[in-house]
C-alpha cells in the first residue's frame, strides 16, 4: 500500500508539472564594475568590458535568462564589446556612467528600460524580441545607426534625451500578442525610416500623437490594424499595406507622395481583408491615382481625392468590401475582381460606381444601396 501511495504521489507530481508549470523568472545580474584593465585583458580600457565577468555581481557575464542591471552599485562606464543575447537591460536611477555599444544587442521579454545614464549606440543591430523599449525622463539614449527592432511597445518620454542617429526603426513580431504602441516623445526622426513587418498579420500598431516619422519609398506595412494618431510621411512608389489602416484623430496627418496604394488581406480567410478608414485629420496625396483594396473603404471624412482608379479584389472568402464613399468619385471603370467569388460587395448610399462597358465582375453577392452604372 505504501509503494502504491508513493507511486501515486510521484505520478501526480509529474502531471502537475505539465498541467501547472511554474514560471521561471529572469535573474538580475548587476554591474558592479570590479574589473580592472589588468584583470580584464591588460589593455587600456579593458576594465570596462561587458565581457569581463569580474564586472558583474555574479562574477560571470549575464546569460540568456538574465537581466543586466545598472544602478548606483557602480557608475563606471561599460563597453558592450561582444555580441550579447539576454532577457533585458535595465538602467536605474543612480547610474551616471556611459554604456557604449560595439556589438550586436539581442534582448527578449524584459526588453530595454532606461531611467538614467547614457547609452551610445554603434552601427550594430539592437533587436528586442517579445519585449518593449522604454527611455524615461532622465535617460540619455543615442540609437544605433543600423536597425533598432522592437516587437512590443516603443516609449520615449518627452523629458528624455534621445538621438535617432540616422538609424532605422523596425516593428516586427510573429505572434498575436505582438501589438506595438508607439509614443515618441516628440523626438526628431526626420533622418530615419520606420517600417512595420508583423508576420502574424494580427499584431496591431498604434501611433501616438507625439510621433512624426517617415515610412520611406515603396513602403510595405504589414500588421493587423495600423492606427495613425500622429504624423506620418510615405514616399514615392506604391504603398503596400498588408493590414487595415485607420486614421480617426482630428490632429493626425498622413502625407503620401506615391501613385498607388495596395491594401491586401490579413493573411488568411479567417482574419478578413485589409480596410482603409480615413475619417478625420489630414490626408495629402497629390500624386495618388490608384487604389487596389481587398476590404472596405470608409471615406466618411471626405479625405480621399476624386478620380481614383479603384479595383476591389481579394483572394480569400472573407475578403468582403463595404463602400462608404463620402464625396469621393471614382474613375470609370471600377473593377470588381474577387477571385474567391464569395467576397461580398456592399455599395453605400453615398456611392456612384461606374462599371464601364461590358464589365466582367466576380464577387459573392453585390448589394447596391447607391448608384450603380
Amino acid at each position: 500500500m505504501r509503494k502504491f501511495t508513493n507511486l501515486l504521489i510521484i505520478c501526480l507530481a509529474i502531471i502537475g508539472i505539465f498541467l501547472f508549470p511554474y514560471k521561471i523568472y529572469a535573474a538580475t545580474v548587476t554591474w558592479d564594475g570590479e574589473g580592472t584593465d589588468g584583470t580584464c585583458g591588460g589593455g587600456a580600457g579593458d576594465g570596462n568590458k561587458w565581457s569581463c565577468g569580474a564586472n558583474w555581481s555574479t562574477n560571470s557575464v549575464p546569460t540568456a535568462s538574465d537581466v543586466a542591471t545598472f544602478g548606483g552599485t557602480s557608475t563606471k562606464n561599460a563597453t558592450i564589446d561582444s555580441a550579447i543575447s539576454i532577457t533585458g537591460i535595465t538602467i536605474n536611477s543612480g547610474y551616471t556612467g556611459t554604456i557604449t555599444q560595439a556589438a550586436t544587442i539581442t534582448l527578449t521579454t524584459s526588453g530595454f528600460n532606461q531611467d538614467a545614464g547614457i547609452l551610445i549606440g554603434g552601427s550594430q543591430t539592437i533587436d528586442i524580441n517579445d519585449g518593449s523599449f522604454t527611455v524615461n525622463s532622465g535617460g540619455n539614449f543615442t540609437s544605433t545607426s543600423g536597425t533598432l527592432s522592437v516587437e512590443r511597445n516603443f516609449t520615449i518620454d518627452s523629458g528624455a534625451t534621445f538621438s535617432a542617429n540616422n538609424g532605422s526603426f523596425l516593428f516586427d513580431g510573429s505572434g498575436s500578442l505582438d501589438d506595438s504602441s508607439l509614443a515618441c516623445g516628440s523626438k526628431d526622426f526626420s533622418s530615419s525610416t520606420f517600417s512595420f513587418t508583423k508576420t502574424s498579420y494580427d499584431g496591431n500598431v498604434v501611433i501616438s500623437s507625439d510621433c512624426t516619422f517617415n515610412l520611406g519609398n515603396s513602403a510595405i506595412s504589414t500588421a493587423g490594424t495600423i492606427t495613425n494618431n500622429g504624423t506620418i510621411t510615405v514616399g514615392s512608389g506604391t504603398w503596400t499595406i498588408n493590414a487595415s489602416f485607420v486614421q480617426s484623430d482630428a490632429g493626425a496627418s498622413t502625407t503620401f507622395s506615391g501613385t498607388t496604394i495596395d491594401i491586401n488581406s490579413m493573411g488568411n480567410s479567417a482574419l478578413g481583408a485589409g480596410t482603409l478608414a480615413i475619417t478625420a485629420g489630414t490626408f495629402s496625396a497629390d500624386n495618388f491615382t490608384t487604389l487596389n483594396i481587398e476590404g472596405s473603404i470608409n471615406n466618411s471624412g471626405n479625405k480621399l481625392p476624386n478620380g481614383l482608379s479603384l479595383t476591389l479584389n481579394g483572394v480569400y472568402v472573407n475578403a468582403d468590401t463595404t463602400l462608404v464613399c463620402g464625396t469621393a468619385t471614382f474613375a470609370s471603370p471600377v473593377n470588381i475582381t474577387k477571385a474567391a467569388y464569395d467576397g461580398n460587395v456592399t455599395i453605400g448610399s453615398d456611392c456612384t460606381i461606374n462599371l464601364g462597358d461590358s464589365p466582367t465582375v466576380s464577387a459573392g453577392v453585390i448589394t447596391n444601396n447607391g448608384t450603380l452604372v
